[in-house]
């Protein structure tokens, strides 16, 4: 099917060309609807008078080849003439085991409704155009170019975008390992000079992520990125299927390749580490307290649990929005977080901040006191009551906590079905026994206090981050 194409782009270029296929079928048809003639059979005739050959490997003993070489008339495969094509042109390659045609497909009809109105060439037909090329006189091409018998390798595009590796057309390379290193090779060379689009969740291409700066990556994975410039500013857009959308715009010279603050990112570990410790406050009546931890307001949004992480990382350097959070961690619904990823994100955001991450079950006050003296703010998550945040809020101004004896206790929300909720914990009185926290509600949310037996009692994960 591939060939039809190519003859299309041929005759649309008033180039004399006909063709063969073992039987007639849809894609005859189309040739001969565009003025192609079609022998049905490979004969040797169907070569005489022929100035030039193409033909595909994907037939096997074709006696119209024999008859080429015996009347010197030149052939080459249809990786030479696809070559040919996009030599002149500004070509972006579509290539991989799985998924070529629809992926090609898709970006055609997006840069077709965008103006560009590039010359799509496929493998497969085209819904919105009825068949496998779409012929224009822009300057773009997108190709879907095949690995069976590396026609892809033949091709020096602006951009190749390389979906995933399979044990597929062994018999072509002979081994797997022969396969992996042909694409590795080929995936090197093109990234010098051009832009490399590599799916991230393959395992095979992750490894290839890092060959050069020319390398962006897509997929699942919040380690993905997807950048597009626009005149001064970039683009960065975190997107999944069914799931949230985030697009954050910068200015070309912010851009980095990383979501670390430059400025964090320029700074040893131990550099880091002493700066946090700066940004702790101690005061006479005991209280150790981290400042400069940012609220990020969660709305009616269900995001306490990203945005408190998002409000942890920012503090030890990460600059990653709430809402590109949301979509690494596949947030499906506006309303809830069912579905959601959320172990994932913190594990992967932690890892871009340069951190580790610990996760404990209930709230340890003597381990937490340890990370707080360094500067480290801890996430928690836990049950929560109306009630008792009346009463935390309340401490927060002064008012003091009542003591956690057993008829205090007992109103404390320790059952599965009180809702779920994450604060941030920045602080706590050794002496009192309390710990400081802050919820993503907004600036009156800062400075609640809870006993840490309350804590220790309501919670269920905790994670400390630590670089």
């Amino acid at each position: 099917i591939g060939m039809s194409a190519l003859a299309v782009y041929l005759k649309k270029n008033k180039i004399d060309v006909s063709g063969s296929d073992i039987a007639s079928n849809s894609n005859t048809k189309i040739l001969e609807k565009n003025g192609i003639p079609v022998q049905i059979g490979h004969k040797p005739s169907n070569v005489i008078g022929k100035d030039m050959i193409f033909y595909s490997t994907a037939i096997k003993d074709n006696p119209e080849i024999d008859a080429a070489k015996k009347s010197n008339i030149p052939f080459y495969n249809r990786s030479k003439l696809l070559q040919l094509i996009c030599n002149d042109k500004f070509t972006i390659v579509v290539t991989g085991s799985h998924g070529k045609t629809t992926t090609t497909s898709m970006l055609g009809h997006l840069l077709v409704c965008s103006g560009l109105s590039p010359t799509i060439i496929t493998g497969g037909i085209m819904n919105n155009f009825g068949q496998n090329i779409y012929l224009t006189d822009s300057n773009y091409v997108v190709v879907e170019a095949d690995e069976s018998d590396g026609t892809v390798f033949k091709l020096d595009p602006k951009i190749l975008i390389y979906l995933n590796v399979d044990k597929e057309h062994l018999d072509y390379y002979k081994s797997y390992t022969k396969l992996k290193a042909k694409i590795k090779t080929y995936i090197k060379k093109v990234s010098k000079n051009s832009l490399v689009i590599l799916n991230n969740d393959d395992i095979f291409l992750q490894k290839l992520s890092n060959i050069s700066k020319n390398i962006i990556t897509i997929g699942k994975s919040i380690k993905s990125n997807y950048y597009y410039k626009i005149d001064k500013l970039t683009v960065r857009l975190a997107a999944q299927a069914d799931n949230g959308i985030s697009l954050i715009i910068m200015r070309n010279e912010d851009l980095t390749e990383s979501y670390l603050d430059p400025k964090i990112s320029e700074l040893s570990t131990r550099e880091r580490r002493q700066l946090l410790e700066e940004k702790i406050s101690l005061t006479s009546n005991g209280d150790l307290n981290i400042t400069d931890v940012p609220i990020f307001q969660q709305g009616q949004r269900p995001y306490c649990a990203v945005n408190t992480l998002g409000m942890a990382t920012y503090h030890i350097g990460l600059r990653m929005s709430t809402d590109a959070l949301a979509a690494g961690a596949r947030f499906r619904y506006s309303n809830s977080a069912k579905g959601s990823k959320m172990l994932d994100l913190y594990r992967a955001a932690a890892e871009e901040s340069g951190a580790t991450l610990q996760r404990g079950r209930s709230f340890d006050f003597n381990r937490a006191q340890k990370y707080l003296e360094k500067g480290y703010p801890i996430i928690v998550w836990r049950r929560f009551s109306y009630q008792r945040d009346k009463i935390h809020t309340a401490a927060a101004k002064g008012i003091k906590l009542p003591d956690p004896l057993s008829e205090d206790q007992s109103k404390w929300p320790t059952s599965q079905n009180d809702p779920g909720h994450a604060s941030v914990i920045t602080g706590f009185n050794k002496k009192s026994g309390e710990v400081i926290f802050m919820e993503s509600w907004g600036v009156n949310s800062r400075g609640k206090r809870m006993s840490a037996k309350e804590l220790e009692a309501t919670s269920y994960a905790t994670f400390y981050l630590k670089i």
